[in-house]
């Protein structure tokens, strides 16, 4: 009860953030996370929410990317999810994105370890 409070209570104060500001970041970045998360489970808005963040970053931040790659794997787009993972893993190494990298892979290992990779050597 008290996460599904929390949960709506987020969505309010995303949602005011991006009516002040449609392309507010951080607003973007938590409706993509919170659509992807197993109490709201909400592939397709999770994906708006993470497209638009990441179009109006200019595909810059792995991070964002990463979370991209994360709805679309919600979403049950899971070669999509792969490839947005991996690209997401290639310019956290480019860009030197050292915070971002470990969660990066953790998302991939979980897409292999689930099953959604049949050549894990595909995913590196």
């Amino acid at each position: 009860m008290l996460a599904k409070r929390r949960t709506l209570e987020a969505r309010s104060y995303y949602k005011r953030a991006l009516i002040l500001n449609h392309n507010h970041r951080q607003a973007l970045y938590g409706m993509a996370r919170l659509f992807s998360s197993p109490e709201c489970k909400n592939g397709k808005d999770a994906v708006v929410y993470a497209s638009r963040l990441c179009e109006t970053t200019h595909y810059r931040y792995p991070k964002y990317i990463g979370v991209l790659g994360k709805t679309f794997e919600v979403s049950g787009n899971n070669n999509k999810a792969i490839e947005i993972t991996r690209s997401a893993i290639d310019l956290a190494e480019k860009i030197h994105d050292f915070r971002s990298l470990p969660q990066l892979k953790k998302q991939m290992e979980e897409l292999i370890a689930a099953g959604l990779i049949s050549n894990p050597s595909a995913a590196n």
